[in-house]
Order: structure tokens, then C-alpha cells, then sequence
């Protein structure tokens, strides 16, 4: 190794050139550091030249002093091994140094055979380096290993924490939905209120929205926009048709925390809100208070009344109602029917009544004061024969003491009007105006007994019509009294014995045709 300093051939500290020739040396110095190069002397000025000369001297003196230096080291190092006593007999030989071939000339160390203790030492640096590099290199693996058992770990980490993310369960939790869908117990963990309407189901809002569902085709989903609380989720889902159907919310169960610092957790479904609306009608149904309205069977409650009852108008004999209960209209409203419900209304003794709703499907009766029905065979006898009575009565007919009024008494109700009448009549001179007559042939022709009206079970009334045929004594002619008249029979004690003892008897008697056109 050359000991040439460059630092030392510079012509100044300033490491400016005085001439083109300095510079030219420095650079042949630069270029041969083994001083063989001998520059032209023409080419420098005599003190250059001398220059140049002590320059070189110097680099001799110094390599010179660095030859003695390695050799006293050399020394030294022997007479150590010498004084230690290990190996007897060998000895270290300094390196002869040829002679120099002028200045430039560098003499190498010329070292002797190796000795046992050399041998050793070499042996043990190679057995060194060899323990040196095995341990490094189980370093190294054991590096490795931990390198990759950590890599596996992070990556491990890493896709665990992405795969605990609500962004990426969501969609497995929409297909179990869908499932749930399919096989009806999406509704065990839907929060769907039970349908308020008594007519109706309370399963009805369950199974219109399942229904709904299943009509859906294939769910979608999407994050709602007015979710912010990223610890809570909420995803709206929608239909193929991209209609909003439900809304899911999750929250996290089993959370912890994995590489220092990555929180994970398990999400699953907190609730499902149904999204979807039923359109639901409602009813008023006035009838009167002795009807009843049943919607799916059900009989309609006074809880659905609305309003105040209004009396129903009548033209009823005012001594008939007296014993009748005239019945006011009432008003029913159902509200929050989801279908078309099947409405029926029955009369007060229980008969179905026929009725057209309006084209808001409300439904109004109009009905008059009674109920009409079938006439039992009992009361129509004793109608009819009352109603033959009174007739033969006022003919004169009836027979008896003061024409007999006992007798008709006995079918009147007493203190009624035609109860007085009829012992007004009895004791008055008109009655002895009847011209004398008999019975002709058949007594009656066109009897009937119609329109029955039942206004309560102690009141009701019918329509007879008949023709009572007589054949007049002086003149043997033929005559025809007609009676068609509305009678009233009640059911009544109107004795003064103090005994209840009840029985039917007529309140009133009034023209059909008086009737019917309201005179």
C-alpha cells in the first residue's frame, strides 16, 4: 500500500500553482505514486528542481520510518512469544529488505515458513469464523422464522379486522333475511304491530307484510343516509323494484381488541323495522237502536257509537205509543278496516235486513216505527175477530144488553178512545138511526189480514180488510159496509181490581187510506 500523500506535493496551504511545470508535477506525482517518474530537468527552473528533489526526499525518509516501525512491531511480538515460553525452538525473522533501486524503490517483508503456534492460531481463526458463521446463521433463521411466524400473524390480524367490518357482513345478514322470508320466520324477529281492529285478524298487518316480502323478488341494500352512529348501523333494504321494504340495524357483540390495536367484533341483527303501509276504510252504519250490525260476524259494540241517537219520525196513534218505545237512529263508525269487510244488520226480531250502501260504502236504514214479520196464527183470530166485532157493533149487530157493549168492551182497552167511544155510542140516539137489517150470505167477503207490524212484544198491529154484507128489511135490498183499517192491539191490565191480569185488547182503529196519506 503506498504511503504517497497528496496532501504533501502541493506547491502551497493555498494549493495554488506558481507555473505550468509545478502543475504538470503535481499531476506526474499524482499519476505514479512509486516515484519511478523522473521529470525533464529543462522543464523546471533550477529551483523547481530542487524542490522537486527534497519532496522526494522526504516521501523516502518517511517510508523509511515506517519500515523500522513494522519491524520493531515484528520484534516486539517475538520476544513476547519468547518470554510466554509455549513454543520452544522458533523464532520470528524479520523481512529482509532489498536494496533500493534509487528513491522510489519500496523493499517487501519476505516472511519465513509458518510455525506450529501460527498454524494453531490460523486453525483456531478459521475454527472461529466457522462457529462465527454457523451462529449467524441460525441467527439468521430463527430470524426468519420469527419474521414469517409475524407476517402470518399481521396478515392473520389484518384480515380478521376487514372481515369484522359492517360493510362486510351486511350482505351475509341480507341472504339469511331472505331466507327468513322464504320460510315465514323473518316475522319472529320483525317488530310489526298487531292490527288494532277487533273485525279483523290480528295477524292481518303480519301477513300482509310477509306477503309483501315475498313479492319482493330479490333484496338490495344500501346504508342509510341518516345513520351516523358507525357503532349502531342501520341499512335500509329494498325490493327488486327498489321500493324500501325493511330497515336493519346491528350492533356488536363479543368486542375486543387484536394487535394493540385493532378492534374487532361480531355484528348481528338489533332489530328489523317493517317499512310498508296498509290502506284501511272505515264505515258509518246508522240503523236503529233495536237493530244490530255485525262486520265479520262480529256484533258491533256501543264503544263504536258516534254522535247522539236521533229519534226515528212516526205518524203512530199517540195512544199507541203510549206502549211502544219508538226507536232513534244510531250511528256506528268502523275505522280501520285493511279489506272489505262483510256487513250485516238484523232486525229487531232478528231477520237479516237488505240495504244498498252509498258509494262511500256508508249504509243508512230507513225504517219505520215497528218491524214487520209473520203473524201468528193466534193473533190473527183474535184481530180479525175483534175487528168483525167492532164492526157488528156499530151495525147494531153484536146483540146483547145496549147493543153489546159488554161484549165489545171486553176486546177495547179501557180508557181508551174507542173504549169511550163505544159507550158514548151505545147510550146516544145515532145508534137508533141504523136502519134495520140482517145478515146476508156469506156475513164476510174479501177478508184479509196483512201488514203486521210488531212494535213490541206488547204491541203490534195489522191490516184487515173486509166487506160486511146485510140485506135491509123495508127494501130487501143489498148492503155493504168495507172496512180496510189499521188496528193496534196491546197487551195490558186495565182492571181496577187490583190484580195483575193482562190480556190483548185494541188501543186503536185507523183508516188504511188515512194512514197512508198522512190525513
Amino acid at each position: 500500500m503506498s504511503d504517497f500523500n497528496d496532501d504533501e506535493f502541493k506547491p502551497d496551504s493555498l494549493g495554488d500553482f506558481k507555473d505550468e511545470s509545478e502543475k504538470k508535477l503535481y499531476e506526474a506525482l499524482r499519476k505514479s505514486p512509486n516515484l519511478d517518474y523522473d521529470p525533464d530537468e529543462d522543464e523546471m527552473t533550477e529551483e523547481q528542481f530542487r524542490a522537486y528533489q527534497e519532496r522526494r526526499q522526504r516521501i523516502a525518509e518517511r517510508r523509511e520510518a515506517g519500515r523500522n516501525k513494522r519491524a520493531k512491531e515484528i520484534a516486539d511480538r517475538e520476544a513476547r512469544v519468547k518470554s510466554m515460553g509455549k513454543v520452544a525452538g522458533t523464532r520470528m525473522v524479520p523481512a529482509k529488505t532489498k536494496p533500493a533501486r534509487g528513491i522510489a524503490d519500496i523493499t517487501k517483508e519476505e516472511a519465513k515458513p509458518l510455525t506450529v503456534m501460527q498454524k494453531r492460531a490460523e486453525e483456531k481463526e478459521k475454527r472461529g469464523r466457522k462457529i462465527f458463521y454457523v451462529c449467524l446463521g441460525i441467527y439468521v433463521l430463527i430470524f426468519v422464522v420469527l419474521a414469517f411466524i409475524f407476517l402470518r400473524y399481521t396478515d392473520k390480524c389484518l384480515r380478521r379486522y376487514e372481515a369484522s367490518q359492517y360493510e362486510n357482513v351486511i350482505g351475509g345478514i341480507v341472504d339469511k333475511f331472505a331466507d327468513s322470508v322464504k320460510d315465514g320466520t323473518v316475522l319472529d324477529s320483525v317488530q310489526i304491530p298487531e292490527h288494532a281492529c277487533v273485525f279483523e285478524s290480528e295477524d292481518l298487518y303480519r301477513q300482509t307484510y310477509l306477503k309483501l316480502l315475498r313479492d319482493s323478488g330479490t333484496f338490495s341494500y344500501g346504508k342509510d343516509k341518516k345513520s351516523y352512529d358507525t357503532s349502531h348501523p342501520v341499512y335500509d333494504i329494498f325490493s327488486s323494484d327498489g321500493t324500501l321494504v325493511a330497515k336493519i340495524g346491528l350492533r356488536p357483540e363479543n368486542e375486543k381488541t387484536i394487535f394493540a390495536m385493532l378492534r374487532v367484533s361480531d355484528w348481528v341483527v338489533d332489530y328489523v323495522t317493517p317499512v310498508f303501509s296498509v290502506t284501511t276504510s272505515s264505515y258509518r252504519i246508522t240503523i236503529p237502536d233495536n237493530y244490530r250490525v255485525a262486520v265479520n260476524g262480529i256484533t258491533v259494540g256501543e264503544e263504536f257509537l258516534k254522535g247522539n241517537p236521533v229519534p226515528v219520525k212516526t205518524n203512530l196513534n199517540q195512544e199507541v205509543l203510549a206502549y211502544v218505545t219508538i226507536p232513534s237512529l244510531i250511528t256506528y263508525e268502523v275505522v280501520g278496516l285493511a279489506e272489505k269487510p262483510e256487513i250485516k244488520i238484523y232486525n229487531g226480531l232478528g231477520n237479516e235486513v237488505e240495504y244498498t250502501p252509498d258509494e262511500a260504502g256508508n249504509i243508512k236504514i230507513d225504517v219505520q216505527v215497528g218491524v214487520k214479520g209473520e203473524m201468528s196464527q193466534d193473533r190473527r183470530e183474535f184481530a180479525l175477530e175483534t175487528a168483525q166485532m167492532y164492526a157488528d157493533f156499530l151495525a147494531r149487530d153484536l146483540g146483547g144488553e145496549k147493543y153489546g157493549l159488554a161484549k165489545i168492551q171486553k176486546r177495547l182497552l179501557k180508557g181508551s178512545f174507542h173504549y169511550e167511544e163505544a159507550k158514548h155510542y151505545a147510550n146516544d140516539w145515532d145508534i137508533t138511526f141504523i136502519s134495520d137489517h140482517k145478515d146476508d150470505k156469506p156475513k164476510y167477503t174479501d177478508v184479509s189480514v196483512s201488514d203486521y207490524t210488531e212494535y213490541s212484544d206488547e204491541c203490534y198491529s195489522c191490516r184487515i180488510k173486509f166487506t160486511k154484507n146485510m140485506i135491509l128489511i123495508k127494501t130487501n135490498g143489498h148492503k155493504e159496509v168495507n172496512v180496510d183499517s189499521i188496528y193496534y192491539f196491546v197487551y195490558a191490565d186495565d182492571s181496577d181490581d187490583n190484580v195483575i191480569n193482562p190480556h190483548w185488547c185494541m188501543v186503536a182503529e185507523e183508516s188504511y187510506e188515512a194512514v197512508n196519506t198522512g190525513n
